[in-house]
């Protein structure tokens, strides 16, 4: 009896809509950024957010010390050079990290990790920086 009464109260407080599963990347998950993109690299970012943001904001983090923004943290000179490496139009290239989508701060990560920016996350101790 014990048992089904925790049942059918367990039963009377399920959520009566489907609450979408996170992302296991935490990331964007926006095709934009990531299609045809190695899995090591969307592993090292998930690891370089993990230290970068993750307490601090994540995609809008803005670091209180230094210009750097956004999920990577980003400087905000390294950020324009690169979003406009990655040919990214305004607004996104003339703002900091934060300012931007979700989706622009990972395309521009793996556009920055793809051309040698890889030495700007050593200090994270993720694998490969």
């Amino acid at each position: 009896m014990f048992l089904e009464s925790i049942a059918v109260a367990a039963m009377l407080h399920l959520p009566t809509t489907h609450t979408p599963q996170p992302n296991r990347w935490h990331d964007s998950g926006d095709t934009r950024a990531w299609s045809h993109v190695p899995l090591w690299i969307r592993s090292l970012s998930l690891c370089v957010r993990r230290h970068e943001s993750m307490q601090a904001g994540h995609y809008r983090a803005h670091n209180g010390h230094s210009s750097a923004a956004g999920a990577y943290q980003f400087l905000t000179g390294t950020w324009q050079g690169n979003a406009r490496g990655q040919r990214l139009t305004r607004p996104w290239s003339h703002t900091t990290a934060n300012r931007a989508p979700a989706w622009v701060q990972d395309a521009v990560f793996v556009w920055a990790i793809r051309h040698g920016g890889i030495k700007a996350w050593h200090g994270t101790w993720c694998p490969g920086t």
